[in-house]
């Protein structure tokens, strides 16, 4: 029997997405999310868009968090062999389920994510199982003997001998109750060890060579103890034995080029790749350091190369510099990238913790424009009334200011018992990093040559009324934002009892190139400040620049006891945002309790995935029960909008939801997984138009209101129902020859609009990967299938999509040469009937139109999309390796071309 076949799990290519863009109908993302995650390990999620190239993405982040947190932590994900993976943990044992969505942002400003639709509102959600550790110190344990038969500690092995199989002996009834878990290099992988009373055995997939670890331990419900621990080197069968274990002092890491030939939409763009990875330690310090090169660059994006260094010593120090992602708090910054620095210290044992972070969030771009456009106004007998002058940018030729980031953190105490910390960042636009044209004075001094096609008397002209020169859709804005909080954690009862709370501001200036408020200006937009107030906002300028391109001015006018306008400042509430969360763990339940309140101008430049406008409380509890190996999780929320009462209805926000998650320790058994949400949406504002007919009111264009007799627009009412079924079993069994694990994922959503004719949303989505290891032949294999069929707007718009994978790798020369191959097939089918406005017979007057289907506005659509992928890998000796790819892509639209890509990897571990 061989053993250390790789297993390739090619778990993707399950929920296909339809791309609205016909030329860019190939770009589906391809995913299939995993049934559970347990707390504390690792997990892969793959990503598949058949058919991309590394040139063609500007950037991909996976958005994730726990359902305690209030904001997404950003981290960038990297294309390869053709999809993206990303590695996640979930380390917060109060967390009930992960959520994620996917974005991949392409260099001509367009994107695709997964989900594709509404993805910040309906993420990704996977059940967490398992508990946080009460007690994390590990205790001998004496009352069990045990016999390693395989491996032996400090011998070598080939990746095909290499089995796990230990013999125990003890008398059960003197032990506590309680498992054993078996770990390799410190990850848990139990649930695909055989784990018999007496002998435990595990065959890990292909291993790569160099040294490795397991280990094993007996878990209680307060202690966990460690039985033995060993290492042991997997070497290449050819190699002399191993002659033992020496710390190395030299940094180990790799080197990895790439060639890329590739022909994308009939146009050929060949790429140069280059990454490497470096770590090492001595004593207490340690350090990592990666970059990543490719001829792609260009001024035109934001930075295609990557490098950065990471840098601790023990537990007092950390440095992280180059391309970074920080977390300060999780609604000021909770992981987004910067080019720039962050260090922090912690003294007098983690009493004392400094942070501080400088850098970019965005390098500067120029302005790209075209020559200026002239245009005449005529009247019917072709007499010239007037002249237009527009200047327009060049396709993604809009610039951007390179935008700065500084800030820090300071806190006293332990977070694992009490701590108080203090926040602050301030964000800004450099305005001297981008020239924009405003004007025709600007144009002069700073790109003449564009108006060389101008006759002198339109250069008269303009240089007399230089405003007269317009940019077609406005230049950039320069902005600038300051956020301040203060953030409280503490722990109470061993664990059991946790609490973080977390208030800031955040406060937002959406131009800041005119500098602070002066006199004369706020006197221009009917202000009257003092020049003392003048002073004082010039002093506030170092921190942010406070005008009339406040998101929220703090400025408002009283009138004094003589009637007279008088101007004063304030502190605008709607700036801040505040989230506490409580847990309690006892009796083998997790209950949680949630309060946020976010205003609807709170601002982070630096984190745009807090939800605004919006405050309300949350309960959860999951509850552990047969040993903690079945999870059941009931939760109920209540949010409203409207939090500061400048909207004429506050739409409320109701959500129940519960699921259940069976995580046996057995690996035959199936894990299982089902969930339920129901969510209602009600504003409390009534359907009511008096010049339209009851059977067309749920689809009038205009809302009414009586108010002492009159009739007077109002807000459109909105009351809806979302009922949302999601289920996923995935087991293993051996048939065959060969281990299988088979996946089944099923999702239904419906939402029913009660005051909205065409509001109704049907969706039901289906996959399955059955992924197989064979014992008798050297071949992984993959194979899968989806369906997703959708209807919007009352079923007025249809898309149907079924997804077919087959793929295999196959072992030659003892491992060290694999062949994979795999072929993508997908076909969507759409159809779109479009809304129009019926004015009723009334077109000068509007307040009477509804919405109707249009009879001739149909789109139909069918195309499909074929990928061939394959690739080999040849492993030259433990260090080196060869790494071929190609891909092929095929779209049967009109006018789609045909798609190559072969690349060649070199690959150098040392």
């Amino acid at each position: 029997m061989l053993r250390g076949i790789n297993i390739t799990l090619l778990t993707g290519a399950l929920v296909i997405v339809l791309n609205s863009v016909p030329a860019f109908g190939q770009f589906n993302i391809q995913h299939q999310a995993p049934t559970v995650i347990p707390f504390g390990e690792d997990v892969r999620l793959e990503f598949i868009i058949p058919g991309i190239t590394q040139d063609q993405v500007s950037e991909a982040i996976l958005f994730s968090k726990t359902d305690g947190q209030l904001s997404y932590t950003e981290q960038e994900v990297l294309l390869q062999n053709g999809a993206f993976y990303a590695n996640i943990s979930v380390l917060d044992g109060q967390a009930n389920t992960f959520e994620y969505y996917f974005i991949v942002r392409f260099v001509d400003g367009t994107e695709v994510s997964f989900p594709e639709t509404n993805y910040e509102d309906t993420p990704v959600q996977v059940p967490v199982v398992g508990v946080e550790e009460e007690v994390v110190t590990y205790e001998p344990l004496t009352n069990v003997d045990f016999s390693i038969l395989s491996p032996e500690e400090g011998l070598a092995y080939s990746a095909d001998d290499l089995l796990l199989a230990i013999a125990l002996f003890y008398d059960p009834y003197s032990l506590e109750k309680g498992e054993f878990r078996v770990l390799f290099d410190g990850r848990d992988v139990t649930a695909d060890a055989d784990t018999s009373t007496y002998l435990i055995t595990y065959e890990p997939p292909r291993v790569r060579m160099g040294t490795h670890s397991f280990a094993i331990d007996y878990v209680t419900e307060s202690t966990r103890y460690r039985l033995h621990e060993w290492s042991f080197r997997v070497v290449d069968v050819a190699q002399a034995a191993f002659s033992g274990f020496t710390e190395r002092s030299i940094p180990v890491g790799s080197v990895e080029l790439t060639a890329r030939n590739q022909v994308i939409s009939g146009d050929q763009n060949d790429a140069f790749t280059g990454r490497v990875r470096l770590s090492g330690n001595q004593g207490f310090f340690n350090y990592r350091l990666n970059g990543f090169l490719t001829s792609q660059e260009s001024n035109r994006l934001q930075p295609q190369n990557r490098f950065g260094v990471n840098m601790n010593y023990g537990k007092w120090w950390r440095l992280d510099a180059g391309h970074i992602y920080p977390q300060v708090s999780n609604l000021s910054m909770n992981g987004r990238r910067v080019f720039g620095l962050n260090t922090s210290v912690h003294l007098a044992n983690e009493a004392i913790n400094v942070q501080f972070l400088y850098g970019e969030l965005n390098r500067d771009i120029s302005n790209q424009y075209t020559s200026l456009q002239r245009n005449e106004i005529t009247i019917d007998d072709g007499t010239v009334v007037d002249t237009t002058y527009t200047l327009n940018f060049n396709d993604a030729g809009r610039g951007t200011f390179r935008r700065e980031i500084v800030g820090g953190r300071i806190a006293f105490g332990n977070e694992r018992k009490f701590q108080l910390g203090i926040h602050a960042m301030k964000i800004e636009d450099d305005t001297t990093s981008l020239s924009n044209i405003s004007d025709f004075n600007d144009l002069i001094n700073i790109r003449g040559d564009l108006a060389s096609a101008l006759s002198p008397q339109d250069v008269t002209k303009l240089n007399s009324q230089p405003d007269l020169l317009r940019v077609s859709g406005g230049n950039p804005s320069a902005r600038g934002n300051i956020v301040a909080g203060t953030d409280l954690k503490f722990t109470a009862d061993n664990n059991r009892i946790k609490f973080n709370g977390e208030i800031s501001a955040g406060v937002l200036n959406n131009d800041i190139s005119g500098g602070a408020l002066t006199v004369e200006r706020a006197d221009e937009l009917g202000f009257d400040i003092t020049e003392d107030d003048a002073d004082l906002l010039e002093r506030l300028s170092r921190f942010i620049i406070i005008n009339e391109n406040m998101s929220n001015l703090p400025l408002r006018i009283r009138q004094d006891q003589f009637g007279d306008d008088q101007t004063e400042f304030f502190f605008p509430t709607a700036v801040l945002a505040s989230n506490n969360l409580a847990s309690f763990n006892y009796l083998n339940n997790n209950f949680r309790i949630q309060y946020r309140w976010i205003g609807p101008d709170y601002t982070s430049l630096a984190n745009n995935t807090v939800r605004r406008d919006i405050a309300g409380l949350s309960f959860t509890d999951r509850v552990r029960m047969f040993e903690n190996r079945v999870f059941w999780t009931i939760g109920f929320e209540s949010l409203d909008d409207n939090v500061v009462g400048n909207k004429e209805a506050t739409t409320n926000t109701r959500t129940i939801r519960s699921s259940v998650s069976w995580y046996p320790v057995d690996r035959l058994l199936p894990r299982v997984s089902v969930g339920v949400r129901f969510r209602n949406r009600d504003n409390s504002v009534s359907r009511f138009n008096p010049n339209i007919g009851s059977d067309l009111l749920n689809a009038s264009v205009q809302n009414f209101k009586i108010v002492n007799g009159d009739t007077l627009g109002t807000t459109i009412a909105r009351k809806n129902s979302t009922f949302n079924f999601n289920s996923s079993i995935t087991k293993q069994f051996d048939a065959f020859s060969s281990r299988n694990d088979i996946s089944l994922n099923i999702n239904t959503l419906r939402t029913t609009d009660d005051v909205y004719d065409f509001g109704d949303t049907r969706s039901f989505s289906m996959s399955l990967s059955l992924n197989s290891r064979f014992s008798s032949t050297p071949l992984n294999t993959q194979l899968g299938l989806s369906v997703n069929n959708t209807e919007t707007t009352s079923g007025l718009s249809e898309f149907k999509i079924f997804g077919l994978f087959l793929g295999g790798t196959y072992f030659l020369m003892d491992n060290r040469l694999s062949i994979n191959a795999r072929v993508a097939t997908t076909n969507n089918i759409s159809r779109i009937r479009s809304l129009s406005v019926n004015d009723n017979g009334t077109p000068n007057n509007s307040i009477d139109d509804y919405y109707e289907p249009a009879n001739t506005d149909i789109s139909d659509s069918e195309f499909g999309t074929f990928v061939f992928r394959s690739g080999a890998q040849f492993d030259i000796d433990s260090n080196q390796a060869l790494i071929f790819d190609a891909n092929f892509t095929n779209v049967s639209l009109a006018g789609a071309s045909n798609d190559r890509i072969v690349q060649l990897r070199y690959v150098f571990r040392f």
